[in-house]
């Protein structure tokens, strides 16, 4: 059996450490390049799905008017770092502890976006979540999926961090480009945009719009 990675650990320390802080600039600074793609002319609901600290989506407030968020992730740490986050701002707030390929729910949000979530499982259960994402969005919403990319120094930089014991994530499966918007393209969506960035290994993100 696959060895799950620990997100108790990964929250409760990793996070803490700089391995959790300065990605989050380039981390950001590509959600950036694909929320400019997008234009709301009202107070939108966002959704996070494996919603960790819950920070990406704490600066999406503070770029769209937004009337509420709703963030989803099945580690209590993590929530609880959400919900202290969140109280500087004054708007409808959901935390719900949940594993996200439980998670349903009649309401359709503006945004639903991840980052990090759906390489942590096998294929199948990663393409009903790539179906959840855009299944969640209301028509003409949008989508947003970050996954690490086998592309660039990718193996060669899991290899090493694995002999030196610091690899955190024994579970995480990279996706191609090919594999992610194949798949997304299998509903009705328009793939807006993409982005390829490098922290220490490459990330690629999609822009979708449910049409």
């Amino acid at each position: 059996m696959k060895i799950k990675t620990n997100w108790q650990n990964y929250h409760s320390y990793l996070r803490q450490a700089t391995i959790g802080r300065i990605p989050q600039y380039f981390h950001w600074k590509a959600y950036m390049y694909l929320l400019k793609r997008i234009v709301f002319n009202k107070n939108i609901d966002i959704l996070e799905l494996g919603s960790g600290t819950g920070l990406n989506t704490f600066k999406m407030c503070n770029y769209f008017d937004t009337n509420c968020v709703t963030l989803i992730d099945n580690n209590t740490d993590a929530l609880r770092m959400s919900e202290k986050l969140f109280r500087t701002i004054d708007i409808k707030k959901e935390f719900i502890e949940e594993d996200v390929t439980n998670f349903n729910t009649d309401r359709r949000f503006d945004l639903v976006h991840s980052h990090g979530l759906v390489e942590h499982f096998q294929a199948s259960v990663t393409k009903d979540l790539i179906k959840k994402h855009i299944g969640l969005a209301r028509s003409n919403g949008y989508i947003i999926i970050f996954v690490p990319t086998p592309i660039g120094n990718y193996m060669k930089c899991r290899k090493v961090c694995e002999r030196l014991n610091l690899w955190p994530f024994p579970d995480e499966r990279p996706i191609s480009e090919k594999e992610l918007m194949d798949e997304a393209n299998k509903y009705n969506i328009e793939i807006i945009d993409s982005i390829v960035y490098y922290v220490v290994y490459p990330t690629l993100g999609i822009l979708i719009k449910k049409i």
